[in-house]
């Protein structure tokens, strides 16, 4: 039962890491010509949004718009 919980626990540490680290590439890249933020939706996972400077975009999970 222990186990659960710290399994539980790491994959609500790992959805944090991620949402910190789109929102500070966001900050980092606002002033960047051409750069669109990425979101995160908690409930579908991956991030979605337009990467770079060149217009690229991808998204990094299939579904997420």
């Amino acid at each position: 039962m222990m186990i659960h919980a710290i399994k539980s626990a790491l994959s609500g540490l790992s959805a944090y890491s991620t949402t910190i680290s789109v929102n500070a590439s966001n900050i980092a890249n606002a002033g960047t010509e051409g750069f669109k933020k990425k979101s995160r939706n908690p409930l579908l996972g991956g991030t979605s949004g337009i990467s770079g400077a060149d217009g690229a975009g991808r998204n990094s999970r299939a579904g997420v718009l």
